[in-house]
């Protein structure tokens, strides 16, 4: 129970008691000795003594004094309460539920009222006083309010995932989670101060076993099922002729009674590892997906779910990586492509010629298997500006920096009405010249045949 020696570090959020620092004369009064002053008595609640050269000072010391008294009632009375379930479940939610016990029990000082201040000799005293009877009350209303709540949203998630409405439900539960944390820290606290533990507050079935309930019926009894758009052939840098389709169901509470799973979040991702489409899941757990495809020969799309989550919570942190596991593959085959004739021009932003640049552009379009033509219906039309300039020292000594980018569009001869348009960047360095500079940045541009292949197949998929 680490958590137990550190709960309450309020003597740092206040001066330390200087009853012992600051000595006043014959005049010291009465209750700073017996720690009473009429009814508040240590007997029914935490009596704090504080002393300073100011009254703001003293009550300071005051309600430091019962931080102190509250850390070691906490840290007395705890050695024999169950660790938190939240707690035992993971050292990653330790850190959290430390710093809620910590916030409840900073919470817990607002109750203490200063009933009595004085001078003597220079020195300024304070009575503080907390009521264990009357803040634990309050404690307790607070905590049954919160539960109640939390009760509620953990009933309806329940439903919701009877349902199959699973992802609105580990949303909900998601969501719940930190609330959770405080609540428990609460209910530590109210232990402690009280000795007794909140009836039927700690054993009930409550959010983590709903939690765990969804994300079983998530990780294990879930199941993505190809419906269509398997084997089809597809010339390189197109849409699939069809988009692939896939069904998700999973169980919950009842193996062998699959739900279909609407709102699933799932991605198209290609070979190369892009995520080429997005699409969730209807009320059939039926989500349909395309994309532009690459490469040639045979490939796999695969088609998997993915959710983002608290993943410091120990039930939660692995669902992604394990909900990616269940994805399914799609085959295609990339055919022969259509070839286009296209037309090359390249220039500067000042009109010179870049003859590096243009061979760039030339080697892309052929290996995409188009041609390069002057009277092509197509004109590839590049220019290429300087976007950052500056000298720059390093280990090399000083050199010049360039950055360019490279704008890519497609029109159509001789209308020269845009079709599509591509963007790309790179940066050069030279010791001798900014045009230098300029010249390597101009080397250094990649431009694949996958990027052509795209462009030129957005201007086929539209047509």
């Amino acid at each position: 129970m680490r958590y137990l020696f550190i709960i309450l570090t309020l003597a740092a959020c206040a001066p330390a008691p200087q009853t012992n620092s600051l000595r006043g004369d014959a005049g010291t009064p009465e209750w700073v000795h017996s720690r009473r002053y009429r009814e508040y008595s240590s007997d029914f609640g935490f009596v704090g003594i504080g002393s300073g050269a100011t009254r703001e000072s003293a009550v300071d010391a005051a309600i430091a004094d019962i931080a102190r008294q509250i850390e070691v009632h906490i840290e007395a009375d705890l050695h024999n309460v169950q660790t938190s379930r939240l707690s035992r479940e993971s050292e990653e939610l330790t850190g959290q539920f430390e710093s809620a016990i910590r916030s409840a029990a900073k919470a817990t000082l607002s109750g203490v009222e200063v009933f009595r201040t004085a001078e003597s000799g220079g020195v300024h005293y304070a009575f503080g006083y907390l009521d264990r009877e009357r803040h634990t009350a309050n404690l307790a209303r607070d905590i049954r309010s919160r539960r109640a709540a939390l009760d509620q949203s953990v009933q309806f998630a329940d439903s919701l995932a009877g349902r199959g409405l699973l992802i609105e439900a580990l949303g909900i539960l998601n969501e719940s989670l930190p609330a959770e944390i405080d609540v428990e820290a609460q209910e530590r606290l109210y232990f402690s101060l009280k000795g007794a533990e909140l009836p039927h507050s700690l054993e009930r079935p409550g959010l983590n076993q709903i939690l765990m309930q969804t994300v079983r019926a998530l990780s294990t009894g879930l199941q993505i099922e190809r419906i269509s758009g398997d084997g089809q052939e597809v010339e390189r840098g197109r849409l699939l002729p069809e988009p692939v389709v896939v069904r998700v169901t999973a169980t919950y509470k009842a193996p062998g009674s699959p739900m279909p799973v609407p709102g699933m979040p799932l991605e198209l991702i290609r070979h190369d590892g892009e995520v080429i489409d997005q699409n969730k899941t209807d009320v059939e757990g039926l989500a349909r997906l395309n994309g532009i495809v690459v490469g040639s020969g045979e490939s796999v799309l695969r088609v998997e779910p993915v959710l983002k989550v608290n993943r410091s919570s120990p039930l939660l942190k692995n669902l992604p990586t394990t909900l990616q596991s269940k994805g399914v593959g799609f085959t295609y085959r990339v055919g022969k492509v259509t070839p286009q004739k296209v037309a090359v021009l390249v220039r500067s932003e000042i009109g010179q010629d870049l003859p590096a640049v243009r061979s760039k552009i030339v080697r892309a379009i052929t290996d995409a298997g188009h041609t390069v033509s002057d009277g092509g219906g197509l004109m590839a039309r590049a220019e290429v500006r300087e976007i950052e300039s500056r000298e720059i020292v390093g280990v090399q000594g000083r050199q010049h920096l360039v950055r360019i980018e490279l704008s890519l569009v497609l029109e159509t001869q001789p209308e020269l009405r845009q079709l599509a348009s591509l963007k790309a960047t790179s940066q050069g360095l030279s010791p001798v010249s900014r045009a230098d500079a300029f010249a390597d940045a101009c080397n250094k541009l990649t431009l694949s045949p996958d990027q052509i292949a795209g462009l030129i197949a957005s201007i086929n998929n539209k047509r």
